[in-house]
C-alpha cells in the first residue's frame, strides 16, 4: 500500500518496441496500398493504348475517305501517326514488339473461307502496341478488328496487315 506521502510516478510517451511495432504495421500497410496503386496505374495504361488505337482507326477512316490512300497512316504528321504514338507512349515501349505498318499499294485480298478472290486493294494498314498490365497487345487493323491478343500478330511482312 502507498503510503499518502509518496507520489506514484507515471512515465509517459511510448517504448521503442512498441514504436517499432507501429512502424512496421505502417510498412505493411503502406506496400499494401502501393502495389495496388501499381495495378490500377497499368489498367490505366493499358485503357488508354486502347482509347488511342480505337480512335486510330476510325482517323484511319477518315483519311482514306479523304485522300483514297492509307500511305501515311503512320506518319507522325497526321492524325493517325500521332495517335500511335500516344499509344506507343501509354503501352510498353519496346520498338520490336509496337509496330504501325502500312502497305505500298500491291497485293490482293481474299475471302478464304470461300476462296473467291476480292477485287485487289491496294491500301492495308495495322497496328499492334504491347500493353502494360498483363503482357498482352492491342491490334487494331484496316478491316475495322480492334482486339486484345497473346502474341504480336503482326510479322512486319508486307503480306501480313491484320491482326491474326
Amino acid at each position: 500500500m502507498l503510503n499518502p506521502s509518496q507520489k506514484l510516478s507515471i512515465q509517459k510517451g511510448f517504448t521503442l518496441i512498441e514504436l517499432l511495432v507501429v512502424i512496421a504495421i505502417i510498412g505493411v500497410l503502406s506496400s499494401i496500398v502501393l502495389s495496388s496503386l501499381n495495378t490500377a496505374r497499368a489498367k490505366g495504361a493499358d485503357a488508354a493504348v486502347k482509347q488511342q488505337l480505337a480512335g486510330m482507326r476510325s482517323a484511319a477512316a477518315l483519311l482514306y475517305e479523304t485522300s483514297g490512300s492509307f500511305d501515311t497512316v503512320c506518319d507522325g504528321a497526321t492524325d493517325t501517326g500521332r495517335l500511335y504514338r500516344a499509344a506507343y507512349a501509354y503501352g510498353t515501349q519496346n520498338t520490336n514488339s509496337n509496330v504501325c505498318l502500312e502497305s505500298d499499294g500491291s497485293g490482293s485480298l481474299y475471302n478464304l473461307t470461300a476462296a473467291v478472290p476480292f477485287p485487289p486493294i491496294a491500301e492495308r494498314w495495322a497496328t499492334v502496341v504491347q500493353l502494360k498490365g498483363n503482357n498482352q497487345y492491342f491490334c487494331v487493323d484496316y478491316l475495322g478488328t480492334a482486339q486484345v491478343q497473346a502474341g504480336r500478330g503482326l510479322d512486319n511482312s508486307p503480306s501480313d496487315y491484320n491482326c491474326n
